[in-house]
């Protein structure tokens, strides 16, 4: 198998991804915004780094508790609807937001999820990295905002 890769392959670790997507080299800075746009892209240590120290990203929390219901991602698809026309997500979308190649686009994906799928909502913001809409509008002042995000940080570490 290994004389089958490419020179510049042979024993660097791959992702899940085939060689002519991604490989995988330590010491590079990583791409977050589309880590397979490129025929050969270098990325950090683990392609595959989780965002919390638990290992958990918002793609796989997604992902576990699916498959935790027993629902097929057709099914879980069919079952969050699009705040802007009210259809369903599409299949290929939920399998992108699985494999952390996309991020749900919107607050009120983010509250689909957590509904369809009981999981506290507050979780998933932060997994997505998103503070939601409407406590980002009721921030009067950034100074207290800039607090709150020290605290924050505090109570995490300790």
């Amino acid at each position: 198998m290994v004389a089958d890769l490419p020179y510049f392959a042979r024993g660097t670790r791959m992702c899940g991804r085939s060689l002519r997507q991604c490989v995988l080299d330590p010491g590079t800075p990583r791409n977050y915004a589309d880590p397979h746009r490129s025929v050969i892209l270098r990325v950090g240590p683990s392609h595959d780094e989780p965002m919390t120290t638990d290992g958990t990203s918002f793609g796989r929390q997604i992902s576990k508790a699916r498959k935790a219901m027993a629902l097929s991602q057709k099914e879980l698809a069919a079952r969050i609807m699009k705040e802007e026309d009210g259809t369903a997500i599409s299949p290929q979308y939920l399998n992108d937001i699985e494999h952390d190649r996309r991020s749900p686009t919107s607050d009120h994906l983010i509250r689909q999820f957590a509904e369809v799928l009981n999981i506290d909502e507050g979780v998933l913001f932060l997994l997505a990295g998103k503070i939601p809409d409407d406590l980002r509008s009721q921030v009067s002042d950034p100074a207290k905002a800039a607090e709150a995000f020290v605290n924050f940080r505090r109570a995490i570490t300790n």
